[in-house]
């Protein structure tokens, strides 16, 4: 082979070297830019979960806000209705005679030996069904039988002390400063944890309405 060939030969491997330089180089240039495509893509579809994530977030405290409002305002209502009623309560003179016939004057006296046995008691038991009387606008009678709101009647003739109770509650003494409305005995019931404890008498725990 002439010099010449060589040279020829050497030329035309340098045409085919360039040739695969520059199909490497394009394929390396395809492959860097398909990668930083697959990155920013990532990074678009991050962003687009992050926005999402966060509308969803913020629209769950926006609701969690307005369910505590609403809460509040709730509150605040029922307890200007709670006032609202104690100040009518307290606007009544309970302490003024209610309308008592000798018929309910003797069941009142009853249902007092039925549900206690001392004077003190028949005073406050007396007190109750007058003061629900007078607050809940209800007749002597409709309020002492009223259904498993007091004991039956005692079965009997009606002691002097227990009337003298009753006469005397329903002439303005009263058993409490307070006004009551419910008593027990025993342990206290559930009903109790609404109610304003007024004291103790004759054995009977005694309590005012607060609703």
């Amino acid at each position: 082979m002439n010099e010449q060939e060589k040279r020829q030969n050497l030329t035309a491997i340098n045409r085919i070297e360039g040739k695969l330089d520059d199909s490497k180089k394009k394929q390396k240039e395809a492959h860097t830019a398909l990668l930083f495509g697959l990155i920013i893509a990532v990074i678009l579809l991050t962003l687009a979960l992050c926005s999402l994530v966060g509308l969803s977030y913020i629209d769950k405290m926006q609701q969690d806000t307005l369910d505590t409002l609403m809460y509040i305002e709730q509150e605040l209502d029922r307890a200007s209705y709670t006032e609202e009623l104690m100040e009518h309560e307290e606007s009544i003179d309970t302490s003024a005679k209610v309308a008592l016939n000798e018929q309910d004057r003797l069941l009142v006296a009853k249902i007092c030996m039925a549900e206690t046995n001392s004077y003190d008691g028949y005073m406050a038991v007396a007190q109750t069904i007058h003061d629900r009387s007078a607050l809940w606008g209800q007749d002597v009678y409709d309020v002492a039988t009223a259904d498993k709101q007091f004991a039956a009647p005692f079965k009997g003739k009606a002691n002097d002390e227990a009337l003298q109770a009753v006469d005397a509650v329903f002439s303005g003494e009263r058993a409490f400063g307070t006004n009551v409305t419910h008593f027990h005995s025993g342990q206290a019931p559930y009903w109790t944890n609404d109610k304003e404890y007024a004291g103790s008498r004759g054995g009977n725990h005694f309590y005012n309405s607060t609703y």
